[in-house]
């Protein structure tokens, strides 16, 4: 998969991914945007997802479990949305 996850400092995020074979999200493009905040204490980030491609996802929050952050990558864990699974994306920061 493929995409772009942007967070601003006012706590606002806007994610797009795209993946023509994907049967993950039983689509070719999942994008939402919202807001954001983070519990560093757990290592978490919360996204509270205002609208989105996937209709079921506007309203929901969705926590991911940061597993390793640097000044180019962001790690992160999250469950699936069919399923108890979880998946690990790796984010890089674009030059």
């Amino acid at each position: 998969a493929k995409g772009f996850f942007i967070f601003d400092g006012k706590g606002h995020y806007s994610q797009t991914i795209t993946r023509p074979d994907s049967r993950l999200f039983g689509a070719k493009i999942v994008a939402s945007f919202g807001t954001y905040t983070v519990d560093e204490a757990n290592r978490v980030f919360i996204t509270s997802v205002v609208g989105s491609s996937l209709p079921k996802l506007n309203g929901t929050t969705q926590q991911r479990a940061v597993v390793s952050l640097t000044d180019d990558e962001l790690k992160y864990e999250f469950p699936t949305i069919n399923s108890d699974a979880k998946v690990e994306a790796v984010w890089k920061l674009a030059k």
